[in-house]
Parts: structure tokens; sequence; C-alpha cells
């Protein structure tokens, strides 16, 4: 910690572990007069994580030397020890001045001098009058709390609450019309109020893809650019599966015909599964969508092979299919022929493409969660969706 508020030994030393190539000439000198704090902590946003870089006791104000992304803008929190805290995005030939009041938790302040920092001002200052307004009508709600008319001035709160969060949203977004390319923007999709985000793909798709458009145009190859794209195409890939889904859902009901070109994969051995090697050869068969990292799936996996155990040959015949191959697990074919031979899953049909949600399988059946299943007769049609074990057994036993 220093008693100075020159920012530089620690700065430098942490920047060369977390930023390789950075040097001295792509740093930028940041000043601020600040009040209400004697604490100051830095941390450098990256895109992977924030990364705590120095703590400067303060003497009212400060003066920092922040090295930016190899020549490209960066983004730092500042934090201080009234729980206050200031983002701020810095590029070469920056010079930011900050005047910041940290007497309360939602800090006000006023920045020039840089113009990712200013969007970023922007971008906080509805959230600042959103959260202001809440903490009031939080203040009405304790006030009343003992009134005889309590639920109807919670209903009224209530209302003024939803009014709140989209007076945010609108001027959230008329902040980021102020300047649309700065990359800044990104940072307004993390933005939330009572643990929920302002803007959601649900309701704003188009515009995560026009701002990830925009920033990948003029901020090509930044890292912060490039995630917030990833992060994108994710979005527009799940909105597309769960339109699949919700179309499949309609369709894939009792009464239907089973789609058998949805069973695609391999077996754990690696040959492609067929599916005539099932099709119309037991008076029932179960296809049972699970996967090893699914624990509802593994304890259900307990009650089909018991099943299988009393019906299985003629009567009863069983197709599980893995949606293993998520992101997050490191080896999912091991993984997936472990809890196979662990659950006891005798029978012989079992097949994945490994590829986790990304399966086409998910929008052809439409799954929306595990542990999923489908009951199909000797004729093809589907008997039951999503059945539970007991259900199965109820057909089995011609009940």
């Amino acid at each position: 910690m220093h008693k100075s508020s020159v920012w530089i030994p620690v700065v430098l030393a942490i920047s060369a572990l977390a930023l390789p190539g950075c040097s001295n000439s792509d740093e930028v000198t940041v000043v601020g007069k600040v009040e209400g704090a004697d604490t100051l902590y830095v941390s450098r946003v990256t895109a992977q994580k924030v990364v705590p870089m120095d703590t400067v006791v303060l003497t009212g104000g400060f003066k920092l030397d922040l090295p930016t992304d190899s020549g490209r803008v960066a983004f730092y929190n500042l934090r201080f020890n009234t729980q206050a805290s200031v983002r701020i995005g810095i590029a070469p030939g920056d010079a930011p001045v900050l005047d910041i009041d940290a007497r309360q938790y939602l800090a006000a302040y006023t920045v020039s001098g840089s113009a990712h920092s200013e969007q970023l001002a922007r971008l906080y200052a509805p959230l600042r009058r959103a959260m202001l307004d809440l903490d009031s009508l939080d203040q009405v709600n304790q006030l009343y709390r003992d009134s005889a008319n309590y639920s109807d001035i919670v209903n009224g709160l209530n209302i003024l609450f939803g009014q709140t969060l989209e007076r945010h949203r609108a001027q959230l977004i008329a902040a980021m019309n102020q300047d649309t390319a700065s990359l800044s923007n990104l940072f307004a999709f993390y933005q939330g109020i009572a643990q929920n985000n302002t803007l959601v793909p649900e309701r704003d798709l188009d515009l995560f893809v026009q701002t990830s458009r925009r920033i990948e145009r003029h901020y090509p190859g930044h890292p912060l650019a490039k995630r917030f794209h990833q992060d994108v195409r994710a979005l527009q890939t799940a909105a597309e599966r769960g339109k699949q889904v919700s179309a499949a859902q309609a369709k894939i009901v009792p009464g239907a015909a089973f789609p058998w070109s949805a069973l695609k994969g391999k077996k754990p051995d690696g040959s492609p599964f067929v599916s005539a090697a099932v099709q119309g050869k037991s008076d029932y068969l179960l296809v049972d969508v699970w996967a090893a990292w699914c624990p509802p799936c593994r304890a259900q996996n307990r009650a089909w092979a018991a099943l299988f155990a009393k019906y299985g040959g003629t009567r009863l015949q069983i197709v599980s299919y893995s949606l293993d191959g998520t992101p997050n697990q490191a080896n999912a074919q091991e993984e997936w022929i472990s809890a196979i031979q662990q659950d006891g899953l005798v029978w012989p049909h079992h097949l994945s493409a490994l590829q986790g949600w990304e399966d086409p399988v998910v929008g052809q059946l439409g799954i929306a969660s595990l542990p999923f299943g489908l009951l199909v007769d000797r004729s093809g049609t589907i008997v039951l969706r999503n059945p539970k074990p007991e259900e199965v057994a109820r057909v089995l036993a011609g009940k």
C-alpha cells in the first residue's frame, strides 16, 4: 500500500505479468479528485476476469499511470473503501480527469479527457438514477409496512418498480446511442437491477447483435470485442435453438410419428447407430435422452435399469441418447462410457454425437431440459412424452 498518491512500482510489476509486451509508452496518466474516501483499489478488466492491480492511500486525490492494452483501449475499475466504484476506459493519447464523490456506494462523478470513460459515465448515470429511485421506494415500503392498507401500498410500489426498470432501460439505450461505436457499450449489457440484467436477449437480441457488429468493425481483434462477439453468437444460436425447441414441442406429442432421423450419432465403440436396429423390434421403445453430467438423469437411470431387467426384450427396448460433450467436460467420451457402466445400463443401444446442447436432436425432439424421454410403440407412434418411470411401468404392465 502506497502512502503516495502516485501509482508506479506495483502497477508495472503486475502489468508485466498480466500484459506481456506492455511498455511505458502505452501508459495513460489518470488524475482524480476524491471526496469521502481514503483508500482506492484498482483492478484491470480483461476478457476473462477482473485482475486486482494495486491499493492506493488517498490524500484527497490520485494520479495513476495505467497501461493501455498494447496500444488499445483498456478498462479499469476504481473501487473505494466506501464501496463506491467508477469504471474507466483509456486509450493512447487520453488525459482523463475525474471528480468523484465517493461518500455513498453510488458514486457521483464527472470525467473528461477520455472518450471511452465519458461514455461509461453516460451509461452509469441511468443506473444511478434508477437505484436512487428504488431506494426511495424501499423507504416508503419500510415506512408503511405496518399500515392497514399495506397490500395496496405494495401493489402501487410494484407498479412504480416496473416503471423505474422500464425508464432505466430506455435511458440506458439512449446513452448507448450517444456513441454507438464505443467499445464501452458492451458493459451496458451487464448492467442490472435486483439481480436481473436490464438488457436481455429475449427482448433485446437485435441490440446485442448490432452492438457486436459495430464493436467488431471498429475494434477488430480486441480481446473484449472478440469475447463479446462470441457471447452474442452463442445467444443467437440459443435463440434459434429455442425456436426449434418450441416448434418441435408442438409436434412431438403422443399420437405423432416418432422422427427416426433424429437418432444420429455413434455408439460407444465409434460405430454409427442405425435406427433400423430398434424400429418395430419390441412392443415399446423408450428413447431416453440423458447425460453423464446430469444428476437427475443418473438417478432415473436406476429406474430404467430396473424396468429393463423386468421387461427387456420383445416387450421393451431402450435407446439411451447422451448429450455429453459440453465445453466443461474434459473427456466427454470417457465420462459417457463410464456412466453407462456405473449405472448398469446393460442394453445395447447407446449413442451420442458428443455435442452437448449443440446436438441437433435438441431442436428436433423439442428438448428443453434433462432428463427427457419418449415412449414409442411398435408402429413408431409416440405414446408418452417425458414419462416418469412409474408411468412407463403401468404401460408395460398393461394397466
